[in-house]
């Protein structure tokens, strides 16, 4: 038995925590619903005091035994309305007020539900459903509780209200300080989320000229002409000069040396220089029955020719 009752107490924390925690409904921008909008605590007097709430959806939403308590900074927790019932219009509003001490002329939807009730510093004011689901929670000050971190506390004559109705499921970055509360029934005139609208393009003023086409300086790219090659010219070759036989050399006591005459060649004109026709002698030596021939080799060197001398000797028949 012993051994069993912590098993059975640790069950019975974890259903607690269960039920209290994991089950609520988690509510924020995504998930449009009524939450509390804005909150005063003192005004003229110190019971001058409501709690404001706001439809955010597109809808009506109507109330059905729910209620609206606060808690004080140790916990306690009582309620202000023990039945709230009522419709909210679309982006509407609804008042709760202090049935006496309210002085605003902005006329209440319904009053607390004791005029003993009332909403002080520090506290957490807390909207439940018909199943006792927290709705929405609101703490100021140094409360017991509140969403992340809490709202700041409002002075007198002045409230606590949401930036743009907002509810980011926390206190400290949803509420504000407004310091010329105004309250609003379900009569008030809706107040739908604003659209920020695209940004319209102003046309500018000056309008930008558009640039004057300017004649190009560079000069066009001439096209070159194809360069088809002549043909190259033929050479025709010039004739190879004709010459004449030298004459025989007579024999005699003393060699005689006989030149042979140079014919003048015919040549027609070339561009290329004609060639001079070579000379050959020939000296007999009767005694040592030898012939020898005397040849020249012609060599063109640039412009100029060369005549080197060749002595070819051959035994006589």
């Amino acid at each position: 038995m012993k051994t069993l009752l912590p098993k059975v107490f640790a069950l019975f924390i974890l259903v607690f925590l269960t039920s209290k925690y994991l089950a609520r409904p988690i509510f924020s921008d995504l998930n449009p619903h009524i939450v509390i909008n804005e909150i005063q605590t003192a005004g003229n007097s110190a019971n001058d005091e409501f709690v404001e709430l706001y439809n955010q959806s597109a809808n009506p939403l109507t109330m059905t035994n729910w209620k609206l308590t606060h808690k004080i900074s140790n916990g306690a927790q009582s309620n202000l309305v023990s039945t709230l019932n009522g419709t909210i219009p679309a982006y509407g509003y609804f008042l709760i007020a202090h049935p006496i001490g309210y002085s605003s002329n902005t006329i209440k939807n319904i009053g607390y539900s004791s005029s003993s009730y009332s909403v002080t510093s520090d506290n957490t004011v807390i909207l439940y459903d018909q199943s006792n689901l927290v709705i929405d929670k609101v703490g100021m000050g140094t409360p017991f509780e509140s969403e992340a971190s809490p709202a700041p506390q409002p002075p007198a004559n002045s409230s606590i209200e949401r930036i743009s109705h907002r509810d980011t499921n926390n206190n400290a970055l949803d509420f504000i300080i407004n310091n010329s509360p105004n309250p609003q029934n379900s009569l008030s005139p809706v107040d739908p989320p604003s659209v920020s609208p695209s940004p319209t393009i102003q046309p500018s003023l000056d309008p930008t000229p558009s640039p004057s086409l300017e004649p190009s300086t560079e000069p066009s790219p001439s096209v070159s002409p194809t360069i088809i090659p002549s043909a190259s010219p033929s050479i025709v070759p010039s004739p190879t000069p004709i010459i004449s036989p030298s004459p025989t050399i007579v024999p005699s006591s003393s060699p005689l040396i006989e030149s042979s005459a140079t014919p003048n060649p015919t040549v027609n004109p070339s561009p290329s220089i004609s060639p001079t026709p070579i000379p050959s002698d020939r000296i007999l030596f009767n005694k040592f029955n030898i012939i020898c021939k005397l040849q020249y080799s012609a060599k063109q060197i640039a412009r100029f020719i060369f005549y080197i001398p060749k002595l070819t000797c051959t035994s006589g028949q």
